[in-house]
């Protein structure tokens, strides 16, 4: 049961891309599949950990050498040093993934073997991981899952809700142009609530922060004859509405809506160049099941330079009551969110 959209990452081509859909659930079945496949050995479980998890390992453990540079990583310098100081620090890119696999799989060992700190300690160093989707762990023990829910681990996709609403980038130079990358988005919504009828418009604006020269060309490079520096990025938003139509910068474009779990995944490619912005607006329709409360899930991407999304929730029948977390004037709700892990939203009719 593996979506359109991931099928096209090839997953079992290409390792990298198997934390590709934010239904962890999803990716850890897979990941685990492929693993034994090309081994033949079996899977406990498995953990997603981004750079900042790296980070909280390195200030339980201290700094770890850094294979070949002759110097210490630490906690305060090691996100810089996994997104963009490695690919300038050795020679090629072979080089630099083997080194960089050693001193990741260093940390690991010298953790493993730490004397850690209380409970508390751990739960305040790893709780905001967890919760920014940064860290995030499936075991396939029945013994174990049930604490990898409690804590939040498991990290699943609620589309199971009225609506919901996950804004994703997937880089397509390929490159590691991504770490100069920043995105907002703005959610605006028009509800009828006798019908469930839905319209509405999903805004990101995406700013590449990438110069056109002075980085490796693993950095900065594509392979279509775009200027240096330039970010060909795949921009979707899943939600369970209907496409009515894509526009970049006003100007209308093709999208690629696909099926994705019980809704839908609408797709554009857009090529942001350096030092530049594009605005991309997303079009949506359709109609909800009837009720007295617009429900909202929002699943962010654990992306390195997080933005904030802004959603406005108009009713065309009855105003809001008052309610935490969303400031309401009487038929509009409205709130500002960081572009970073779950939020639940819940605007009620009086």
């Amino acid at each position: 049961n593996v979506p359109e959209s991931m099928v096209g990452l090839q997953p079992a081509r290409y390792p990298q891309n198997w934390s590709g859909s934010l239904d962890f659930s999803l990716v850890a079945q897979m990941s685990s599949r492929l693993f034994t496949a090309a081994t033949g050995r079996s899977v406990d479980g498995v953990l997603y950990a981004d750079p900042h998890v790296v980070s909280a390992l390195l200030a339980i453990t201290g700094p770890v050498e850094a294979p070949g540079l002759g110097r210490t990583i630490g906690s305060g310098d090691v996100v810089g040093f996994l997104t963009k100081d490695q690919f300038a620090d050795y020679g090629t890119d072979s080089e630099g993934d083997d080194a960089v696999t050693e001193f990741i799989e260093t940390v690991f060992e010298r953790f493993q073997s730490s004397t850690l700190p209380g409970p508390r300690s751990i739960g305040d160093t790893f709780s905001p991981l967890v919760h920014a989707g940064r860290l995030r762990m499936i075991s396939f023990h029945d013994d174990d899952q049930p604490l990898m829910d409690l804590t939040g681990l498991s990290n699943t996709f609620d589309d199971t809700v009225t609506d919901y609403l996950a804004v994703v980038n997937r880089n397509a130079n390929p490159s590691k142009i991504d770490a100069y990358l920043t995105r907002d988005n703005d959610y605006r919504v028009l509800w009828n609530p006798a019908t469930g009828e839905v319209t509405a418009t999903v805004t990101v604006t995406l700013r590449n922060t990438a110069p056109a020269t002075g980085l490796p060309d693993v950095v900065i490079g594509n392979g279509f004859g775009a200027p240096w520096g330039t970010n060909r990025t795949d921009l979707a938003v899943i939600t369970p509405l209907g496409l009515k139509g894509v526009s970049v910068d006003n100007a209308e474009v093709g999208a690629m809506p696909l099926v994705e779990g019980r809704g839908w995944r609408h797709t554009v490619r857009v090529d942001v160049p350096a030092g530049g912005e594009r605005t991309v607006r997303f079009e949506l329709k359709g109609r909800l099941q009837p009720a007295r409360a617009y429900d909202l899930f929002i699943a962010a991407q654990p992306t390195l330079n997080p933005g904030s999304t802004n959603v406005t929730i108009t009713s065309t029948d009855g105003s809001f009551r008052p309610a935490d977390g969303l400031d309401v004037l009487e038929t509009e709700a409205t709130t500002t969110v960081e572009d970073l892990g779950e939020h639940r939203l819940s605007a009620a009719l009086r």
